[in-house]
């Protein structure tokens, strides 16, 4: 599947930042022997990255959330059984 997204040319830059802005994208990072310089990773990258991220995330959550509900409807189940017991 290929996802296509038009953003008007005068738009651009301001989506860009926004995401930056948005995850926290740092001007500098360190490198491996500690100095710090300017982010290798380009902003326009970096927002490319937030959309990949979040696609994932959505389709994540989505499969989890029925395992989740029923988690909660097994346990609420056993909470009902667990009423029967009596310890003295």
């Amino acid at each position: 599947m290929k996802i296509t997204i038009d953003i008007p040319e005068d738009k651009k830059a301001d989506i860009i930042d926004a995401f930056c802005t948005i995850y926290n994208r740092p001007e500098t990072v360190q490198n491996e022997a500690g100095e710090t310089i300017p982010n290798p990773v380009k902003k326009g990258e970096f927002a490319l990255n937030c959309l990949k991220s979040y696609i994932k995330e959505v389709y994540v959550s989505a499969k989890v959330k029925p395992l989740e509900d029923t988690k909660k409807t097994a346990i609420e189940q056993t909470l009902v059984e667990a009423d029967v017991i009596t310890i003295v």
